[in-house]
């Protein structure tokens, strides 16, 4: 694992964030966002995850890479994860764990005292391990991308982690 903070990594990290895109794209039906929509813009938005206001991870074998996980600060002493996704093949093997791992200890490096995510309520695996890590679900925060597609709201669900 490492981040991704080289040119060379915009390419693979934009090709895994549009498949994670999809895989919640697929979680409603009808559709409730465009997932290529979504993709540009956390594209344009990247820099909110970089040094110094943030950090992007990935988890690589070889050369492939395996999953992502974002975090950003959203505010004074309050980072938010973002994009937190391991390709289907590779879940159980613990990149998911390692992940969430690194994402925790970066925002307690950039000073957060909290650590917000949102999820879709079908991605149970990926809620099992945020409870498992000390998440508790909360109501929603300001921060949150999600309150901009309002139609999604009712599969959401909000987790802090507290420091």
């Amino acid at each position: 694992m490492r981040p991704l903070d080289r040119p060379e990594d915009v390419g693979p990290l934009e090709a895994l964030l549009a498949e994670y895109l999809q895989l919640v794209a697929d979680q409603f039906d009808p559709p409730r966002f465009d997932p290529v929509a979504a993709l540009a813009d956390t594209m344009d938005h990247l820099a909110q995850t970089l040094p110094p206001k943030g950090r992007t991870f990935g988890a690589f074998e070889g050369d492939a890479i395996l999953g992502t996980a974002m975090v950003r600060m959203v505010g004074p002493g309050r980072a938010e994860l973002k994009r937190f996704y391991v390709r289907p093949e590779t879940r159980g093997r613990g990149v998911g764990a390692a992940l969430l791992g690194a994402a925790i200890r970066q925002a307690q490096t950039l000073g957060a005292t909290v650590l917000l995510l949102d999820t879709v309520d079908s991605l149970t695996a990926a809620r099992r391990l945020y409870e498992g890590f000390g998440f508790r679900e909360r109501g929603a925060y300001d921060e949150a991308d999600s309150l901009r597609t309002p139609r999604m709201l009712d599969r959401i669900v909000f987790y802090e982690r507290s420091f």
